[in-house]
């Protein structure tokens, strides 16, 4: 009579857990925000199952397929480790903003992941983007300044297959970019209000640079950005907000005004100033400290098959060969 554990570990028990896998990855797929236990929870019975498996077959203990297998159940683990660890966001930054935790729309986070961020300091830089003819974007250069606890500072260069990491978030950079306006708001009563307007992502939403928003005390106001130079669409160009010449238009209580840097306007409520036109960029974020422990054990399983392979072909060889030449042997 076979023992509850080798039950655990048979056949039918393993395709039964990888259809459970199977449809959980089905339901998840392309949602980002599917509760993480909806595959960690088939890699958990997955797991168990091999280790079953493992307990109660002596073939399984033996040689390459040993190692392959405490390899693979070890593999397993680590993965259902990384998705209840794992964190993947976005979230944009304007240049000379430092990074904001509370800005990033995070879209999926294991329920072990704890506190987000804790560690990550950087102040955006300024970034260029080239493009190929017919406006193909090519090499994007985001310039960071990372900070210490201690308050040492580095500087680093990311791009879309460059990533900075902090505290083992991964940060690249994305399709996602346009520019900024800074503008300071001088309420009738109180301090001044410095900030910057992200305007639709460029050049995807060329026809579109405008935004709204309505300061403390003040009206609602809608700024459009007027480009002095247009789209270049059948050359090479490198886009550099610090380097566009560019007017804000300013919408507000039914006047409109054209500012060029340092300009000032004096609506109700108090004065608004466009300091400068800088970008902002925008960053995927992503967090699995199980990756490097994925691939070495991978690499181990691999050879671990390898091994056993190769015994059962020189095995093979020699049954074959040996009858026949008795003097031959298999290199």
């Amino acid at each position: 009579m076979r023992s509850p554990l080798a039950s655990v570990g048979s056949t039918p028990v393993t395709l039964a857990v990888f259809a459970l896998l199977a449809a959980g990855t089905f339901v998840t797929y392309g949602d980002e925000r599917a509760p993480t236990w909806v595959t960690a929870a088939p890699l958990a019975l997955i797991a168990l199952n091999l280790a079953a498996a493992i307990a109660t077959s002596r073939r399984l203990r033996r040689g390459g397929l040993a190692v392959f297998h405490v390899a693979l159940l070890a593999l397993i683990v680590v993965a259902g480790f990384g998705r209840m660890t794992h964190l993947s966001g976005r979230v944009e930054i304007a240049q000379g903003q430092v990074f904001d935790a509370t800005a990033v729309d995070i879209a999926a986070q294991g329920s072990w992941h704890g506190a987000p961020f804790a560690g990550v300091r950087f102040a955006q830089g300024p970034w260029t983007v080239d493009y190929a003819p017919g406006v193909k974007r090519a090499h994007t250069r985001s310039a960071v300044v990372t900070v210490t606890a201690e308050g040492e500072s580095s500087k680093h260069t990311v791009g879309d297959d460059t990533p900075l990491v902090l505290a083992g978030y991964r940060f690249y950079t994305t399709h996602n970019k346009g520019f900024a306006p800074i503008v300071t708001w001088h309420p009738a009563a109180g301090p001044p209000v410095t900030g910057a307007l992200n305007l639709p992502s460029f050049p995807l939403f060329d026809w579109r640079q405008e935004n709204r928003f309505t300061p403390a005390g003040g009206p609602e106001i809608r700024v459009f950005l007027d480009i002095a130079s247009p789209l270049t669409e059948t050359a090479a160009w490198t886009l550099d907000p610090s380097a566009v010449a560019a007017r804000l238009v300013v919408h507000a209580e039914g006047q409109r005004a054209e500012l060029l840097p340092g300009a000032t306007l004096p609506v109700a409520g108090g004065t608004l100033t466009y300091e400068r036109l800088t970008g902002w960029i925008g960053y995927r974020i992503y967090y699995d400290p199980t990756l490097p422990w994925l691939f070495a054990l991978a690499v181990i399983a691999v050879a671990g098959l390898a091994w056993h392979i190769a015994r059962s072909e020189l095995a093979e060889c020699r049954d074959v060969i040996a009858p026949a030449r008795p003097e031959r042997t298999c290199a």
